[in-house]
């Protein structure tokens, strides 16, 4: 069993986002096929740039707020407990257009071959 606390979790800047911040709650290499699993808070009037993952499936819960996610060129309005499910290679993007933060638990997993 392993047990992870969000208290003791870091906080690190996003890769592809450094002004951007998550809190790591499990990382690379602790528990395969994991790549990494994290809270992340998108702040009011910001977006996280256009990027994909090629070697994995990405999920997004959403806690708190709304958001838009743009998958491949079409945006999605998402609210709290909508899941969001992007498979490797698929281009994406997050904006803010609310007033309030949009809290979400993402799931990074090393895609099948």
């Amino acid at each position: 069993m392993k047990r992870l606390r969000k208290q003791d979790a870091a906080e690190l800047p996003v890769s592809h986002d450094p002004d951007q911040r998550k809190r790591v709650l499990l990382a690379k290499g602790v528990v395969k096929p994991f790549l990494q699993i994290s809270e992340f808070t998108l702040l009011p009037g910001k977006q996280i740039t256009p990027h994909s993952h090629r070697d994995a499936v990405e999920t997004f819960y959403l806690l708190e707020g709304s958001a838009t996610f743009v998958v491949n060129g079409v945006s999605h309005q998402v609210s709290v407990g909508d899941v969001i499910v992007l498979e490797p290679g698929d281009q994406h993007h997050l904006e803010s257009h609310s007033e309030s933060p949009a809290r979400m638990f993402c799931l990074l997993v090393l895609a099948e071959d």
